[in-house]
């Protein structure tokens, strides 16, 4: 028997959680990237990256949580990591829930100093178009 892959999610204002990826898959994604233009990410001097991610239990249970990170090696400048995230209800507004998550990497960012809410803005959107369709009839 196969042992199910685990991971361990930041939440806001609550302890992480631990799930097992198989019993909580993605269902929406939204992410961010940019570099300080250099032909490769990995030859910059500075990178930015916002992502967004929304599980759901079969039960109708989500989590949606997201992470923001600035890397630098520039003389002065630091790095900065910020996660957010929530658990949903089931049958919750889970637009609603993006957007919260994308307000508090954006205000973790203006904590820092910083302001790279118009990145994680992209990324939210994103996650946001990336949800199952709602069939209307």
């Amino acid at each position: 028997m196969t042992k199910s892959k685990t991971r361990t999610i930041t939440l806001t204002n609550h302890p992480p959680v631990r799930i097992r990826e198989a019993d909580w898959p993605v269902i929406a994604h939204g992410y961010f990237r940019d570099h300080d233009g250099r032909e490769h990410e990995c030859q910059a001097n500075r990178w930015w990256r916002a992502d967004v991610r929304v599980r759901r239990h079969a039960d109708g249970r989500a989590i949606v949580y997201g992470t923001y990170e600035y890397f630098s090696v520039c003389a002065g400048e630091r790095d900065l990591t910020a996660k957010a995230g929530v658990l949903v209800p089931k049958d919750a507004d889970l637009v609603r829930a993006i957007r919260d998550v994308g307000l508090e990497l954006a205000a973790a960012t203006r904590r820092a100093g910083h302001d790279y809410s118009a990145h994680i803005a992209v990324a939210v959107q994103e996650c946001i178009a990336d949800l199952p369709p709602i069939t209307l009839e």
